[in-house]
């Protein structure tokens, strides 16, 4: 549990409740007088700022992700009649006002960027009430210490923050604290939510010299959620609960699975807390009061009766659904397709190999081969050689890896997910 008196932990700077509510009120004039707000800020605390005063005052705000030039955030800014433009500015916000009619206010909304791992960005429209409805689901995990794994500005990111704001919890930033294991524990953190990738990440780099504390929480979401994931997580931490969830900007959260194992039950097709699931063939479709409104800048991915396609693929074992990947990370290799998420369990599934990013490489003879990076597990060398000897076992040719090298690690996305080399 937290220091009820603490709120956020950045590096090793700690804001209080009462510091933040009077930061929140040094800027409520600025958020008064603009409906239509844009901010660019890689800065915790001014971005926490943001979202809470304009969430007070029902602004419609838009969080663009850092890595944004300033032509081109003025550009959406003009776009969109966004009349403030905010940005960190030696630890204060910067401001830009553009001379746009100030717009009257509603009920507000948050708007949102996503990853753009498949091309374009795009913008999804939430209100502030469905933005805060994980949250909600969250109370008991009242007055927990919160880890912030992803990027601010991000779907996920704002589902942690809200979940332990809304909830008299606190949230650690690590930023450059390069003892990741040490701050965890310095700082009582009892609720991690995080991609398998960074799941794994954080277990290859926990210092032995110290012990890791049972959480009260461990969540994993964003990428298939593997077994042997799930098993790790569970011996190195020993979770009180363990959960992996399905969510995405557009459709928010539509899948809980909490028994510990991967996959979904098929009972789960049935609608269950107002969220509907189906598949038709074999992609997963949606349909959830708790994701987006609509796109800003893309045509509407929805049918006329609410459903939406999430573009991943799963298959049924038994009395359980599977996911097998994305159908736009498919690799065509000669007209047969290879699913990466597959290749990798195979290769993770060795003794020597610890993580792997499979992806495609151009081949003028079959379009695309199969790659592969590899993270090998400490102690084990790299040879290639023994590996598609192994994997000649266990996986058809057209399959298997046709050019495999090793990495130190596995590159990862402002949200934790695996970024497959193009």
């Amino acid at each position: 549990m937290n220091d009820s008196s603490s709120l956020f932990i950045i590096g090793t700077t700690v804001v209080t409740r009462e510091a933040f509510v009077a930061l929140v009120k040094q800027y409520d004039a600025l958020f008064a007088e603009h409906s239509h707000i844009l901010i660019r800020c890689q800065d915790p605390l001014l971005f926490n700022v943001a979202l809470i005063a304009s969430w007070h005052h029902k602004n419609h705000l838009f969080i663009c992700p850092s890595y944004y030039s300033d032509e081109e955030v003025e550009a959406l800014c003009k776009k969109f009649h966004n009349t403030l433009f905010l940005f960190e500015h030696e630890g204060y916000f910067g401001t830009k006002v553009f001379s746009h009619t100030i717009c009257t206010k509603d009920t507000g909304a948050l708007y949102i960027f996503t990853s753009a791992t498949t091309g374009p960005a795009k913008i999804t429209q939430h209100s502030w009430e469905t933005i805060q409805h994980s949250a909600k689901q969250a109370k008991k995990l009242e007055g927990n210490s919160w880890l912030m794994s992803y990027a601010i500005y991000t779907y996920a990111g704002l589902q942690v923050f809200f979940s332990a704001y809304l909830n008299n919890g606190s949230i650690y930033y690590p930023g450059n604290d390069q003892e990741m294991a040490a701050g965890i524990v310095r700082n009582k953190i009892s609720v991690i939510s995080a991609t398998p990738t960074y799941w794994k990440m954080l277990v290859s780099s926990w210092s032995k010299t110290v012990v890791p504390p049972v959480l009260e929480q461990a969540t994993l979401g964003g990428e298939i959620v593997n077994q042997d994931v799930l098993d790790l997580v569970q011996q190195f931490f020993k979770p009180k609960r363990l959960t992996h969830i399905y969510a995405s900007s557009e459709a928010g959260t539509t899948i809980v699975v909490s028994d510990g194992l991967a996959g979904f039950p098929l009972a789960f097709l049935e609608k269950r807390g107002g969220v509907g699931l189906r598949l038709e063939d074999r992609c997963l479709k949606v349909k959830s009061p708790y994701g987006m409104l609509s796109y800003l800048n893309a045509p509407e991915k929805r049918t006329a009766d609410g459903w939406i396609d999430t573009g991943d693929l799963v298959e049924i074992k038994g009395e359980r659904i599977y996911f097998l990947g994305r159908q736009d990370e498919v690799i065509n290799v000669g007209g047969l397709k290879v699913h990466p998420e597959e290749i990798e369990t195979i290769l993770c599934a060795l003794d020597s190999i610890f993580d792997a990013c499979v992806y495609a490489k151009k081949s003028p003879i079959t379009g695309s081969i199969v790659a592969a990076d590899v993270v090998m597990k400490k102690g084990c060398s790299f040879d290639s050689d023994f590996l598609y000897k192994q994997l000649r076992g266990l996986l058809p040719d057209f399959k298997i890896p046709r050019f495999i090298q090793q990495v130190s690690n596995v590159e990862v996305s402002a949200n934790g997910k695996k970024i497959r080399p193009k």
